[in-house]
């Protein structure tokens, strides 16, 4: 009859017992080695702060052709040719355009 090998862990401990039929052997107990728990630091990502607005800066894009305006993010903004430029939202409308349906500027 071959030998049974049977590992027991409990409470960090590694029992191993030999299984032959025999009673008289005594299991052999073996000590696991001490874990030290490592410390891993977590990176996150600071929030980013938006950027101030320039005076300078152009917010609405008018076309020339719908007399819609936009937003400068909007996807269906006009092609370069037929862009007019807008500093704000009233003086788009001073000059006539309307908004756009899907930015709603």
């Amino acid at each position: 009859m071959k030998n049974k090998r049977t590992t027991i862990v409990a409470g960090g401990l590694i029992c191993i017992c030999l299984l032959s039929g025999c009673t008289s052997a005594s299991p052999k107990v073996t000590t696991m080695p001490t874990v030290t728990p490592t410390v891993i630091p977590v990176i996150t990502a600071s929030p980013t702060v938006a950027p101030e607005r320039q005076i300078d800066e152009i917010v609405y894009i008018g076309n020339k052709n719908s007399k819609k305006f936009h937003r400068a993010n909007c996807n269906t903004l006009p092609s370069a040719k037929n862009r007019v430029k807008f500093k704000s939202r009233d003086e788009a409308v001073e000059w006539g355009y309307s908004p756009c349906y899907n930015c709603q500027p």
